[in-house]
């Protein structure tokens, strides 16, 4: 090979190394280049120590659930948990799969196949996000099992009140979950219907799920658009109700198709008219304006009619169906207020909203008066010598406790003062602190508060909240071990009120992955009495289910959280169903 030739490769060896790496690591790791490639560098001890070996091997097979046999062409993933990185291969005909010349680590293995449930290795069910094991240096693992479970399927026709199909339709698989004390319907899976009004929703896992179907996917805020017609299809849910609570549930097995034929419901439409300005008769320049029906507020709800507000005060919501509706209004009246919730990146003031009834017959003089948002002037303070950084670090939110749309963001300057602007109403009021800080007392109109509870804010004055930040931190740490004794390693952490109580914040409620010695450490709790368990395979989100919380309270260990001191635990495993 001649000189240049060398050095081409030598070249693409380097540029094949920063798309890898990146230029940073790079410079870091790579010895200087000499004129001659094939030389040693000058100085070998210049050169940086060889990286070990990734000599790592792990083995496996993937298997049918229901038959036992092997599955071809699973794709199979493994990942370092520690490291976005990670590696993927395909079973062959025997359902076999291998990974050499793997680094050590910590490791996860997850397998999936169209019409399979993707399931984790160790899963306590499909879908489950399963538990990780360590490979050290030049170790072998085999003999791993995955099983894969058959999807569920439901699928079915939309049809219309005179059994024509329904194209375009969307059909949504929900599920039921409690949050802030209310069962809501939460979307898992949707598919829109084809020209014969047909639905297919596939990879399902096994449970309980509630169908619901827009008559058609328009979107009601892309355009303001009239709709004349006396009648329409109203969101159903299935088998034929546009009532949610009155929704029939669908129970999915794993490999079983389910039939589930859905009768839209017609129904007699009217508009909703008149004008939005605020106080001083002033016209929006921007914002929205939309209904939603009565305690409707889960992240599936659906809008009755929605219309875009630009320069003009007159409105008119069509298509609206006899009901209870919360009328949502969210308007900006000068330059300076869109100005200001563009640089806070929040909907700064929250939205005004109000009830209304509507039946058969048009509303056309609604007239709405915005009131002037809450001005709440606050400070953050510390108990002893600030952070590098100060109260520009601390991140205040408020968002309305009854609508999951309203929120606003505190600007906290140099010197502590931040202000909130919000309609009248119930809010919660969220911190972050700083590492190795958190909140001591949290104080509005000089009353102590109970952060992340439902705070009433009206407009009396003197509407100040006043932050006091502690560096004494509450922790609560210690290790798990199983039904045999054994330690645990991969496992969470899950700590909770041990009276329940009206919040889901983080000040009272966390999930924390235990690290790699199997020891897990909780900062910042209020103080207060919690109960902690130990769990496996294991999302953090079902953390927040207040039906898991209430399947983990009887195996939990109770601790009390004291401010500036440390609690230590030895948990056992706490079983989940």
């Amino acid at each position: 090979m001649t000189l240049s030739a060398r050095r081409s490769v030598a070249a693409a060896a380097l540029f094949a190394a920063v798309l890898v790496s990146g230029p940073g690591a790079l410079m870091a790791q790579t010895p200087p280049i000499s004129a001659d490639p094939t030389a040693p560098p000058r100085d070998p001890s210049a050169r940086p120590p060889a990286a070990a070996p990734a000599t790592g091997i792990v083995r496996g097979r993937v298997l049918a659930t229901d038959t036992g046999l092997p599955l071809r062409r699973v794709t199979v993933h493994l990942r370092n948990t520690g490291e976005e990185r990670g590696y993927a291969t395909d079973t062959d005909a025997d359902g076999a799969f291998t990974f050499e010349a793997v680094p050590k680590g910590r490791y996860r293995l997850k397998a999936s196949k169209a019409r399979y449930v993707d399931t984790a290795l160790g899963a306590r069910a499909p879908g489950g996000p399963g538990r990780a094991f360590d490979l050290g240096d030049s170790q072998k693992i085999e003999g791993l099992t995955i099983r894969l479970a058959l999807a569920g399927v439901i699928t079915g026709r939309v049809v219309d009140d005179a059994g024509e199909p329904v194209a375009g339709a969307h059909v949504s698989a929900l599920q039921r979950k409690r949050m802030r004390g209310a069962a809501r319907l939460t979307p898992m899976h949707g598919r829109s219907t084809d020209d014969t009004g047909t639905y297919r929703l596939f990879g399902l896992r096994p449970g309980r799920y509630y169908l619901s179907v827009q008559p058609d996917e328009r979107n009601p805020g892309s355009a303001n658009v009239l709709h004349t017609s006396p009648t329409s299809l109203a969101p159903t849910y299935y088998p034929s109700t546009p009532v949610a609570s009155e929704a029939q549930p669908i129970e999915v097995a794993a490999g079983t198709e389910t039939s589930a034929d859905i009768t839209l419901v017609a129904t007699q439409v009217t508009t909703v008219s008149g004008e939005v300005v605020d106080s001083a008769g002033r016209v929006p320049i921007a914002g929205f304006i939309h209904l939603r029906a009565a305690g409707d507020d889960g992240p599936g709800r659906q809008f009755a009619g929605m219309q875009a507000i630009n320069k003009s005060s007159a409105f008119t919501l069509s298509g609206v169906a006899p009901g209870d509706y919360t009328l949502i209004v969210r308007a900006f009246f000068d330059e300076a207020d869109v100005m200001r919730i563009a640089r806070a990146g929040t909907a700064e003031g929250g939205a005004f909203s109000m009830p209304i009834s509507v039946s058969g017959t048009p509303i056309s003089d609604l007239r709405i008066i915005v009131p002037p948002p809450i001005v709440i002037a606050g400070r953050v303070h510390f108990e002893s010598e600030p952070p590098s950084g100060g109260p520009a670090l601390v991140n205040i939110i408020a968002s309305a406790s009854d609508s999951m749309e309203s929120a606003a963001q505190a600007q906290v300057g140099a010197d502590g003062r931040f202000t909130l602007q919000v309609q009248a109403g119930s809010w919660r009021f969220a911190l972050w602190a700083p590492s190795g800080w958190m909140v001591k007392r949290l104080q509005f109109r000089g009353r102590t508060i109970d952060p992340g509870g439902p705070v009433e804010i009206t407009g009396e004055p003197d509407a100040r909240l006043e932050v006091l930040l502690t560096s004494q931190l509450t922790v609560v740490t210690g290790t798990a071990s199983d039904d045999k004794g054994a330690p645990l390693l991969d496992y969470r952490a899950v700590v909770f009120p041990a009276e329940e109580r009206d919040t889901q914040w983080g000040h009272h409620t966390r999930v924390e992955r235990a690290d790699a010695q199997g020891q897990f450490r909780v900062e910042g709790l209020l103080p207060g009495d919690y109960l902690v368990a130990a769990v496996v395979d294991f999302e953090p989100q079902e953390g927040f289910d207040e039906d898991t919380l209430a399947a983990l309270r009887p195996g939990a260990t109770r601790v009390r959280v004291r401010e500036g001191q440390t609690e230590t635990l030895a948990l056992k495993l706490a079983p989940l169903p």
